[in-house]
């Protein structure tokens, strides 16, 4: 009987050792995990039927859609608009403005409706993203469900979206860019990886992500400093970066050349562990003595205790002690970064006449940009750690108990944040927005005439320099 049930055990063991029956239950896991994510999307957007008539929805993006929803209802370029909108009447100046294909979806569908459909689509290209990280560090179903459940439902990305900032979804396409950034620091880079940087940065400003793709040359700048192997190709991403984005900085130049503002960050690392570790709703005071500085959604980052201690064990801890060496080039940009969100570190930087930094009024925001780098770090380390560890299924059950646990936190985090939730304890305030529409040029406004050379001039360009870039990445690679 013994030996009947030892042989049973190896069969079992090998049925479940099986390659087909492996691939089968990632394929599953994958899909599941996707599946879940875009659930918890639609339960945000309350499925597409929700008034946005709240924070941003109402003041902004509102009327960014119906412009655009005329635009392409009329076949008529949206070069000016009839009331100003961040304080321009030149829409194609303002960078925050979405202006990737999917906004032709805008003909068919509702406001709510559509800006649902735009956060899945992105959601389904950052998943691609994490997918080839998933891939290229062979990272365990656990690992990577955890990395995912981190990256896509964090505070930040989470509460900037339930206010109407909807340019953060071009967040969804860090991954591609910590991707290939690890490749130029581990490897030495290629011009090919440079221009896919560049392709990314570029997809990010079309999502009107204008501060994310600041804060990305920001980190890549600094990383000139601290990785001078791959110097020369970090400095061509940056480049190349700004070269297919021109369309929408030198428009965005005539409007906003002087734009500057208030400067809102972090106080202390104390208010970075709250931002990080506490779950607060939108009505949430936070810190500051202006009104525009207590909405808790530009200071949220909360990952929970769970994802705070991974990414402070193998993020940080056992970067100290080891950890993945090359990476080391990288601690210069994620410090520089963390310490800039503090206020008073970065009003030394905003007193600079450069427009894209000091444009920053809210260098809180860029604490984003380290975590995501810092998580993927993490996810690298802790793999080392799960493939070290001698007993099989308890490592399983720990990394799935852990990431339960972080799903269970992030979902608590969506759900506060939810469309439904914010809207139903909002306090609206009485405002009155006047239904803006396009309107042809009026040679009396000051720069209008240059607005529009500067706009079809850097079109052009920007076009060139993204067929040359598409050239070189069909081309066959060379050694380099």
């Amino acid at each position: 009987m013994t030996t009947l049930l030892q042989g049973g055990a190896s069969q079992l063991r090998g049925w479940l050792d099986a390659s087909w029956l492996r691939r089968l239950v990632q394929i599953g896991f994958v899909i599941g995990l996707y599946a879940l994510g875009l659930g918890m999307w639609w339960v945000f957007y309350g499925g597409g039927r929700i008034a946005l008539d709240f924070y941003d929805w109402n003041n902004l993006q509102v009327p960014y859609l119906s412009i655009l929803r005329e635009s392409l209802s009329t076949a008529t370029l949206p070069l000016f608009i009839s009331s100003p909108l961040q304080g321009t009447t030149f829409f194609l100046a303002n960078p925050e403005v979405t202006l990737s294909p999917q906004i032709i979806l805008l003909t068919r569908f509702s406001d709510a409706t559509f800006v649902l459909i735009n956060t899945m689509l992105l959601y389904s290209v950052g998943y691609v993203g994490m997918l080839l990280i998933y891939r290229r560090y062979r990272l365990s179903l656990p690992i990577f469900g955890t990395l995912t459940l981190l990256f896509c439902f964090n505070g930040h990305i989470v509460a900037h979206l339930a206010t109407g900032h909807s340019g953060w979804n071009g967040y969804f396409l860090l991954p591609f860019l910590v991707l290939w950034t690890f490749d130029l620091v581990e490897t030495g880079g290629s011009t090919r990886t440079a221009v896919k940087i560049g392709f990314v940065l570029w997809g990010i400003t079309l999502q009107g992500g204008i501060h994310l793709f600041a804060w990305c040359l920001m980190f890549l700048a600094a990383a000139l400093i601290s990785a001078r192997m791959a110097a020369r190709y970090l400095l061509l991403a940056l480049l190349i970066g700004a070269l297919f984005a021109l369309h929408r900085l030198l428009p965005a130049a005539t409007a906003f050349l002087n734009f500057s503002g208030i400067t809102i960050g972090y106080t202390n690392s104390t208010q970075m562990l709250e931002a990080l570790l506490v779950l607060h709703d939108h009505r949430y005071l936070a810190f500051g003595e202006i009104a525009f500085a207590n909405l808790w959604a530009e200071y949220d980052i909360f990952i929970g205790l769970a994802g705070a201690l991974l990414l402070g064990y193998f993020g940080i801890y056992q970067r100290l002690h080891g950890g993945i060496l090359p990476l080391r080039r990288l601690d210069f940009p994620l410090l520089l970064l963390t310490f800039l969100s503090l206020s008073r570190a970065y009003q030394v930087i905003q007193i600079l006449p450069i427009p894209l930094l000091s444009g920053q009024r809210t260098p809180s925001r860029f604490l984003i940009l380290p975590l995501v780098f810092l998580l993927v770090i993490a996810a690298r380390r802790a793999q080392v750690w799960f493939d070290q560890w001698q007993i099989g299924w308890l490592k399983w059950i720990a990394g799935f108990a852990i990431m339960l646990i972080v799903l269970f936190d992030v979902y608590s985090h969506t759900a506060v944040w939810a469309l439904n939730a914010i809207r139903d304890s909002y306090t609206p305030i009485v405002e009155v927005i006047e239904a803006v529409t396009i309107v042809p040029l009026d040679a009396a406004i000051n720069g209008a005439a240059t607005y529009q050379a500067i706009t079809y001039g850097s079109y052009a360009f920007s076009l060139v320099a993204l067929l040359i870039g598409v050239v070189v990445l069909i081309r066959r690679p060379s050694n380099r």
